[in-house]
């Protein structure tokens, strides 16, 4: 994971070798490694929860998809930091959630690893998730 999160650095494989003290081979080993397991994880959990997939992107730790039984759009995530999260595309529900509170520290770390900042000031959960995913997908932002 040290080895992936070098990356979202935007290091070069030499960088990364570098400042790890081992070979750009191992480097770039690990990494295609990574980038499979980290596409296997997204791809299962998309099957699992029967998603209609649009987007895989293992580098970036993000899957996008349609949830067919839901008729709602998703994006899985994969950080260090959060593990794998499935995340529904919607604007409601987040007044009397109990979990409302957990999925906005979760969207904050996203954003924060990410690189991504987000104005959180009087918004709920859905706001800064369609927030964070729309820069993630390189959509427009909705208000």
């Amino acid at each position: 994971m040290n080895i992936w999160s070098l990356r979202r650095e935007n290091l070069s494989q030499a960088d990364i070798a570098r400042r790890l003290g081992i070979t750009p081979q191992t480097v770039n080993k690990a990494l295609s490694s990574i980038d499979s397991k980290v596409s296997k994880a997204l791809l299962d959990l998309a099957q699992a929860s029967r998603i209609q997939i649009r987007k895989v992107d293992p580098e970036k730790g993000f899957l996008s998809g349609r949830s067919l039984p839901l008729a709602m759009d998703i994006l899985i995530t994969f950080s260090p930091a959060n593990g794998t999260q499935i995340w529904y595309r919607h604007e409601q529900g987040c007044d009397d959630c109990d979990e409302a509170e957990n999925c906005r520290r979760i969207l904050l770390s996203e954003a924060s690893y990410r690189g991504i900042e987000l104005s959180e000031k009087g918004k709920k959960p859905s706001q800064l998730a369609e927030a964070l995913f729309s820069r993630m997908l390189g959509e427009e932002e909705h208000d």
